[in-house]
């Protein structure tokens, strides 16, 4: 009987006991729990708890990173390298990695090709099926030399004769045409596509925006009609870095200038441009220091804050420096033609004026001219012919050539010029800092130039703004 209760006891002493561990009331398990969206020690994430993880810490370009069932791992199945400009794995392309692609191999006419942002697709939006030109006997002109240029072979001359007004045909035959027209477009901008065409008041002129040479630089066009029957009459362009991508809009805050050589009409290279101070020439602090780009033999600088206008020194590899100093040197201000003259541009006034450098001295060349019309796309950005104009000096100039008229070349009697091409010559200067006054119509334009060096060649080009000269300067009156 003894033996019997004391089983008993056992028993529901055991019963009582398993019933306590197996139920601890409320008390919560204090070990991890793979599965409950919380990261505890020892998981390396649990669920959507990554403790900070992404892909991109992880190595990777983007995705979505996510964490195994186990939670001893990260899953970096949802991630990928699409935007490392890379194409790896199952890309079709990379961000600029687009795998020798571009419109013309997607099956259109040309424009700029880029990649989806998720790595599988082209982006063709900005690709073009077909040329941008108005249906109108413009349209169709533009486009005929478009077809012509990017053929590469040069229209015949009865095709020129037909397409080419009269009054054209008279300025500039058929050789002329394919010499100073047809060759160059062919030659230097062919492929060309046409990307835009610029509001016009009528139908018979405009300019068309231009891609050439499969984006790598880019252009506009200008056409206008004969509008009695409806031939080209005037062609022109001019290089457009502000369509570039590579250098977009104009902020209001720069300058963008494009350098020429006045000796050859032709655009430079190896110069260094800087911004001065449009009334002493001297370098601003710091210093606004540029180097044209040798695309568009263009550059863009920053004017200072609280400058309304600046002088533009330019700097060739030879030495030779050009100052310019005009009213339309101001901010916000975009394809400004200012001058660079090399040495190579001297020997023939030398030599036309019979003078000899002397060693020791500095030579200085100084010219008047006006640039206009204000209007940014104009046929004609920019003319030396002036009408009649003086520039004095203080120290005064000994050595003062003159232009006068019919034939334009320096003179020493004359006391104003009637310029067409080069204003006034003063070689063989002192070497010391000048201040100018240029006179034409219009207010005087007041510049200093630092001091000269010695035995190099500086020239001091004024501009006035065609907006305060007349529509057509005369040389009438001009002094001999």
């Amino acid at each position: 009987m003894r033996n019997a209760k004391t089983a008993i006891i056992s028993i529901i002493f055991t019963m009582s006991f398993l019933f306590t561990a197996c139920d601890d009331g409320d008390k919560k398990n204090t070990g991890p729990v793979c599965g409950d969206n919380a990261l505890e020690a020892p998981e390396v994430c649990d669920g959507t708890a990554l403790g900070g993880v992404t892909c991109q810490s992880e190595g990777y370009a983007g995705g979505t990173l996510a964490c195994a069932v186990t939670c001893d791992a990260f899953d970096t199945s949802g991630c990928n390298n699409c935007g490392n400009h890379t194409i790896e794995d199952a890309e079709l392309c990379d961000g600029t990695d687009l795998g020798d692609e571009d419109c013309v191999s997607q099956g259109f006419l040309g424009g700029t090709l880029a990649c989806a942002a998720s790595c599988g697709a082209f982006d063709t939006t900005a690709c073009l099926a077909d040329h941008v030109l108005p249906d109108s006997p413009l349209g169709e002109q533009m486009a005929w030399l478009i077809a012509a240029v990017n053929s590469g072979t040069a229209p015949l001359q009865a095709e020129f004769e037909a397409h080419f007004s009269a009054a054209f045909q008279s300025a500039c035959d058929y050789s002329c045409f394919r010499t100073n027209y047809f060759n160059p477009l062919s030659g230097i901008y062919a492929p060309l596509l046409a990307t835009g065409w610029e509001d016009t008041a009528n139908d018979t002129a405009a300019w068309v925006r231009f891609s050439c040479y499969e984006n790598a630089f880019w252009e506009r066009m200008f056409m206008s009609l004969d509008p009695s029957d409806d031939t080209i009459e005037v062609i022109s362009h001019i290089a457009s870095p502000d369509l570039d991508p590579a250098f977009g809009a104009l902020p209001a805050t720069e300058i963008g200038l494009f350098l020429f050589n006045p000796s050859s009409y032709s655009p430079v290279r190896g110069v260094t441009v800087e911004l001065v101070h449009r009334t002493t020439g001297l370098s601003f602090d710091p210093p606004v220091i540029g180097v044209i780009d040798e695309v568009y033999q263009y550059v863009r600088l920053a004017v200072p804050a609280g400058e309304t206008e600046v002088g533009v020194k330019a700097t060739h590899t030879d030495g030779q420096v050009t100052y310019t100093y005009s009213s339309i040197l101001v901010s916000g201000a975009d394809l400004v033609r200012v001058p660079a003259f090399s040495n190579t541009a001297f020997p023939y006034y030398l030599n036309l004026m019979d003078l000899t450098l002397t060693a020791g001295q500095s030579q200085l060349w100084g010219l008047l001219s006006w640039a206009g019309p204000a209007q940014r796309w104009s046929v004609e950005t920019f003319n030396s012919g002036i009408g009649c104009g003086v520039i004095t000096s203080d120290p005064v100039l000994s050595d003062l050539y003159y232009t006068a008229l019919p034939s334009y070349l320096p003179t020493e009697t004359a006391t104003q010029t009637a310029l067409q091409n080069s204003t006034f010559f003063a070689f063989n200067a002192d070497p010391v800092a000048y201040e100018f006054t240029a006179t034409a119509t219009g207010d005087p334009l007041v510049v200093s130039v630092p001091a000269l060096a010695p035995d190099a060649i500086t020239t001091v080009y004024f501009i006035y703004d065609r907006a305060t000269y007349p529509e057509n300067p005369t040389a009438e009156g001009c002094a001999p």
